[in-house]
């Protein structure tokens, strides 16, 4: 997130073939005596599976390109890094092709590559951005979109992302990782301020909370909340109430909604969703809810090893995204890891727009790379596991999105989740236990949750259907913020649906107790 690759960008353009007569002719303006020829930029993905032969092989194609005294020709190596740790040692071809160079070569890269390969180059780290380049960039956001946007709003947002990268109390890193929020996430939350121009929408916390989501414990949630309070001038209460209104769920809903920028041809509202899964089958819920849906194409990965070790899985897997992307159709990736860097213009809304009007980015082909279409529509999220998403060594292309944690208990809204204690109460007494796994196979902590947000999504169901409601077009989501239980209802609902759950042993155990009651009496 910090702007190498618009940096490189900027150059391109203003060395392309259409702006190189204004570069000369300000050359020449300054007394600088002599003419710049446009530059030709080929570019090479670095991936964890390429090979030395692939790079030689662009190379060469570049030197071709340089023969002609029309155009300067440049190697660009995107992610060098991703290379460094491919198993085939690819950039073991840089240490001759670098020694005596006859074409321009640039590599952009997230970390530090070995001293032999960067003792051939110039480095030139990019440091982290201060107050100051902060204001100038969300000013100059807000010029360019004709935006009403206060001082006082975009330094509220400057602090707040100030406050927590300086946290020192670790609720902004989990497991020690300071990297779990950075410079995209402020990018993002400007361009969310901004692009809701109404005054009233932007004293909503949404988009402080769906990019700076993705954590739930509850030092989290508690310097959040301080921080908002401190900075926004809002009361304990009102914070509250914006938490509880902006669910992840509700989150997560939002973003997969939103496709472009209207005032932008160029601008997403938002990034692509990292759908972080707390255990292995927690985003399954949103299923329920009808967020994700069977409109939607469903990619996972295989543990099979021909599937793991073959590269036809890759490539029949990017074909299907290829297609996504071109049809304009919202795609679930989950378990292919092994594809993910091949994605990452797509993943980091890199996108070129060609004079046609048409958007482009490229996609890694194994050693190949090529240009694929980008329909308006098309949308992207990732499914991963909470202990891979908050590793100290989660994967760069994290950094890419807009985080959710999805799970049952932090998905129940507050009118429903007041029946818990007195359920899981009921229970306790009904099969006379002291832990609720020694009466029910299976139970786990989000067993009560699920059954709860089963039994509110199906009522509120059926009270639509009697009212012949439609759903609204700015929500997919069933509303459950009006469904209540009695108790006698809820104890009815909640024994027909746990009760095949149940083991035989307590079932018996139960109705012996129940008779001897009964005849006691």
């Amino acid at each position: 997130g910090t702007s190498k690759t618009l940096s490189l960008q900027i150059m391109l353009d203003t060395l392309s073939y259409r702006k190189i007569k204004q570069l000369n002719q300000k050359l020449k303006d300054n007394k600088f005596h002599f003419n710049v020829k446009p530059l030709q930029c080929i570019s090479f993905q670095g991936t964890r599976s390429c090979k030395p032969s692939a790079i030689k092989e662009l190379w060469d194609q570049t030197e071709r390109y340089s023969n002609g005294k029309i155009v300067t020709t440049l190697f660009l190596f995107d992610e060098i890094g991703l290379a460094e740790q491919s198993p085939h040692n690819p950039l073991k071809i840089l240490h001759q092709l670098l020694e005596h160079p006859k074409i321009s070569f640039v590599g952009i890269s997230n970390w530090s590559l070995d001293a032999a390969k960067m003792n051939r180059m110039i480095m030139h780290p990019i440091p982290l951005m201060d107050r100051n380049d902060c204001l100038r960039m969300a000013f100059a956001v807000s010029i360019r979109s004709n935006s009403t946007f206060l001082e006082q709003e975009i330094t509220n947002v400057i602090m707040v992302y100030e406050k927590i990268m300086k946290d020192q109390t670790n609720a902004f890193k989990p497991n020690g990782n300071s990297d779990f929020f950075g410079a995209r996430d402020f990018y993002a939350l400007i361009k969310h301020q901004i692009t809701h121009s109404e005054r009233s929408y932007r004293q909503s916390l949404e988009g402080y909370l769906r990019n700076f989501g993705g954590l739930d414990h509850s030092n989290y949630g508690r310097q959040l909340r301080k921080i908002l309070k401190e900075v926004l001038n809002r009361t304990e209460g009102e914070v509250i109430r914006e938490l509880k209104k902006w669910t992840p769920v509700m989150c997560v809903e939002r973003n997969l909604m939103e496709k472009k920028c209207d005032w932008s041809p160029n601008l997403m509202v938002s990034r692509h969703c990292m759908i972080i899964s707390e255990n292995y089958y927690s985003w399954q819920l949103l299923l329920e809810y009808d967020i994700l849906n069977y409109n939607q194409v469903f990619l996972f990965g295989s543990y099979f090893p021909q599937d793991m070790y073959s590269n036809i899985t890759s490539y029949n897997q990017l074909n299907k995204i290829i297609d996504c992307m071109d049809t304009g159709k919202t795609v679930i990736l989950h378990n292919l890891e092994s594809i993910y860097e091949s994605l990452y213009d797509m993943l980091n809304q890199r996108y070129q727009r060609r004079p046609s009007g048409n958007m482009y980015c490229r996609v890694a082909l194994g050693t190949e790379s090529r240009d694929c279409y980008i329909h308006e529509n098309f949308k992207c999220a990732v499914i991963v596991q909470k202990e891979d998403a908050h590793s100290p060594n989660m994967p760069v292309y994290f950094f890419r999105f807009e985080k959710q944690l999805i799970s049952y208990r932090n998905s129940l809204p507050s009118n429903i989740e007041l029946y818990v204690e007195s359920a899981r109460t009921m229970l306790l007494e009904k099969f006379n236990t002291k832990k609720l796994p020694n009466a029910f196979c299976g139970y786990c902590r989000d067993t009560l949750y699920s059954a709860l947000l089963y039994l509110a999504v199906q009522k509120a169901n059926k009270a639509n259907e009697q009212q012949n409601d439609e759903k609204k077009e700015s929500s997919r989501t069933t509303n459950l913020d009006t469904v209540q239980f009695d108790k006698k209802e809820l104890e009815s609902e909640l024994l027909n649906l746990l009760n095949p759950l149940c083991r035989p042993e307590k079932m018996v155990d139960t109705q012996i107790k129940e008779d001897i009651k009964f005849y006691c009496l």
